[in-house]
């Protein structure tokens, strides 16, 4: 804070405060902001709320991008329930609430097989990217999907994989 307030003195910009906590804090709220008042309010005349865009070629996340930021290349990303919500309504809701713990499911059940605590590493970034992504974006361009199959594939049976010496 100390840092932010020096910043501002000198050069009357904070990276700190622009970077930390308007990004952390305000940024995500007023997204999600943005999301229920579309969902409430203002959603296009070719969304539903039991299947959402699903049949067309709507893409939530510049919908809102361009609706609220005035922008229309502008890529909203919210968590992923809400995010399901958006696209895909009601259904994709569902989808999303049975899907993901799944996937946790699969990374627990991994962790107790193996006794490998790169499976915990796996779920924990699983959790943190679910914050601001949908869960596909999280699985296939964040790399989660890649990185269990890769500890998956190369596991060993002392849990420690195959690139590790000496253990961990």
């Amino acid at each position: 804070m100390l840092l932010s307030f020096i910043e501002i003195a000198v050069g009357d910009y904070s990276f700190v405060e622009n970077r930390l906590f308007r990004r952390l804090f305000s940024v995500v709220v007023q997204t999600q902001g943005y999301y229920w008042d579309f969902i409430l309010n203002s959603p296009p005349p070719n969304w539903y709320w039991v299947t959402g865009g699903i049949n067309s070629d709507f893409a939530v996340t510049f919908y809102v991008g361009d609706q609220y930021r005035n922008l229309a290349s502008a890529n909203e990303n919210t968590n992923a329930f809400l995010y399901a919500f958006g696209q895909n309504g009601v259904l994709g809701y569902i989808w999303a609430v049975i899907i993901i713990p799944c996937i946790f499911l699969f990374f627990d059940r991994m962790y107790h097989k193996e006794n490998n605590k790169v499976w915990m590493f796996v779920s924990f970034m699983f959790a943190a990217l679910l914050l601001e992504q949908g869960y596909t974006t999280v699985l296939l361009s964040s790399g989660i999907a890649f990185l269990s199959v890769l500890f998956f594939v190369t596991k060993t049976e002392t849990g420690v994989h195959s690139g590790a010496s000496g253990g961990i």
